[in-house]
């Protein structure tokens, strides 16, 4: 029963009546984080974290680390960087390139590729700062070879042309000098 205002006429018992305190606790998202926010927890309970987020990290845990409510606290989304897994395709023909990793926001760093009577003329796609996993491939052009006919001391003519990797060069014929012949 509640307390009256005049006291009692005769003998009561009083009885008292107790709610668990209730604490606000903040959840920060951290630097450059975001969500958190504001919930309550009654004394002695495990606090409920809120949901957070930081794009190109891995959520890693609180700090401090979350304990039974005791009072206001406020926990802080501690975060690790993320890694891509970044592809490099040597393309057809090509050895070499493989998968390495790359932190969120950094640019790759290119593996080594290669491709006998070919000339390395880049990556496929550009390459662009890690905010995924991705595949670079390898980009070739022919390697074209100078190939010269020299006439050799009982001729003239002959010249330089190019003849690209893998190909039959076409001679350039020179003109044998009087008294000889090709």
């Amino acid at each position: 029963p509640s307390v009256p205002s005049i006291g009692p006429s005769g003998s009561t018992t009083y009885t008292a009546q107790w709610s668990l305190n209730s604490y606000t606790i903040t959840w920060s998202p951290g630097t450059g984080g975001s969500g958190g926010g504001t919930n309550s927890c009654y004394y002695g309970a495990t606090p409920t974290p809120m949901s957070v987020s930081r794009v190109g990290y891995d959520f890693a845990n609180w700090s401090p680390s979350i304990a039974t409510c005791t009072g206001p606290a406020t926990y802080t989304a501690q975060w690790t960087i993320h890694y891509y897994n970044i592809t490099w395709d040597p393309g057809t023909g090509g050895s070499g390139g493989g998968t390495n990793t790359c932190a969120y926001g950094s640019t790759p760093t290119p593996m080594s590729v290669s491709r006998a009577g070919y000339d390395f003329a880049g990556w496929s796609p550009t390459i662009v700062a890690a905010t995924a996993d991705a595949t670079y491939t390898a980009q070739w052009t022919i390697h074209n070879y100078n190939i010269t006919w020299a006439p050799g001391d009982h001729g003239t003519g002959g010249g330089t042309n190019t003849c690209p990797y893998g190909s039959t060069p076409t001679p350039i014929v020179p003109t044998a000098n009087t008294g000889y012949h090709f």
